[in-house]
């Protein structure tokens, strides 16, 4: 009997490993391959650059500017490509760290519990769970995108999804009367989009010289025309680079960053189960996953009532707004 056990656990652990191991080896891939694809399109957009350089000044051919806005295009792609690569990277290392809590957080019955779901499945939940809490925080329905992803969490009293406001009230930090205790998520994300948004810019200079070129030629319509065609451009980059920095921010300290993950990622896996038991109780001798979506959203919806507490909702779940100060019951008998 306790080789049985021994060989389980031993088999768990390996299987935990080689989850673990994977899915940093697909994270760090995503972030490799922004890297790839963001030093591309800079070697892509200086050839371009370049020839218009070369063919411009000579006032011949004036409609070669218009180039220019396909590299406005590229660089502002590549940057919004980076921001769902990264989002697949926290959301995987987020997982890590949820599996590294859950050693803590629960006795070894129900550690397993959680750790026995396969990672396609905790996905499956992850897609209604973590879109229903990030629809509740932050804009998702706008016109033309604009302000998209601007948050909408003024009630919101705790901000566990955000370290840096968590350590605003920091007693070192009044004392001093500066930011000394503070959170660093990294730079290189921040860093590689401002250089991909500064050429998405430069890219609709060469548009505005062309106007210039046929205004000097008596050209007006062109000139005209051409001067449009530039102020849309730069009001449409200007969205653009707007919602890639919010979306950049969510990533770096918001609900996307790899902190936040890993506390939606334990209240993802309390819904499931939960969802599961509350379908064998009503289906019996049915279909284990009959009506999973609806009975899943449900507890969602109970989790987004929530919001403030998800720390006392995972301990004890409910599709209702919990009582506050409500008493926690002992971990051992809680069932994620």
């Amino acid at each position: 009997m306790n080789d049985s056990v021994t060989n389980n656990s031993n088999s768990r652990n390996r299987d935990y490993e080689n989850l673990v191991d994977s899915l940093r080896s697909e994270a760090n891939n995503v972030k490799d391959c922004f890297t790839k694809f963001s030093f591309h399109s800079l070697a892509f957009n200086g050839i371009i650059f370049g020839y218009i350089i070369k063919v411009q000044p000579t006032g011949e051919a004036p409609f070669i500017s218009l180039v220019g806005l396909i590299i406005s295009l590229v660089c502002l792609t590549v940057a919004r490509i980076g921001t769902y690569k990264y989002g697949t990277a926290n959301r995987h290392f987020g997982y890590e760290l949820h599996l590294e809590r859950t050693r803590y957080l629960f006795d070894t019955s129900e550690r397993n519990k959680c750790w026995i779901v396969g990672w396609e499945e905790a996905m499956r939940a992850w897609r209604i769970v973590q879109a229903s809490l990030y629809n509740a925080i932050y804009e998702t329905e706008t016109f033309l995108g604009i302000g998209k992803d601007k948050p909408k969490d003024k009630d919101i009293a705790y901000k566990w999804y955000k370290v840096s406001e968590n350590l605003k009230d920091n007693t070192y930090n009044k004392e001093e009367g500066r930011q000394i205790v503070q959170y660093y998520s990294g730079s290189y994300l921040k860093e590689m989009m401002k250089i991909l948004h500064m050429i998405a810019f430069l890219g609709v200079i060469p548009v505005i010289f062309a106007s210039i070129q046929f205004y000097l030629k008596g050209e007006d319509f062109n000139s005209y025309f051409f001067m449009i065609i530039s102020l849309f451009s730069f009001v449409i980059i200007v969205i653009r680079v707007s919602n890639n920095n919010r979306k950049r921010e969510i990533l770096e300290d918001g609900l996307l960053s790899i902190h936040s993950c890993a506390i939606v990622w334990q209240a993802v896996i309390v819904a499931h189960n939960k969802a599961k038991d509350e379908i064998s109780e009503i289906e019996s001798n049915g279909h284990p996953y009959k009506n999973y979506s609806r009975v899943l959203g449900e507890w969602a919806g109970g989790l987004c009532l929530n919001i403030e507490s998800i720390h006392d909702w995972v301990m004890n779940p409910a599709k209702e707004k919990l009582v506050e100060n409500k008493k926690l019951t002992s971990r051992k008998s809680i069932r994620p």
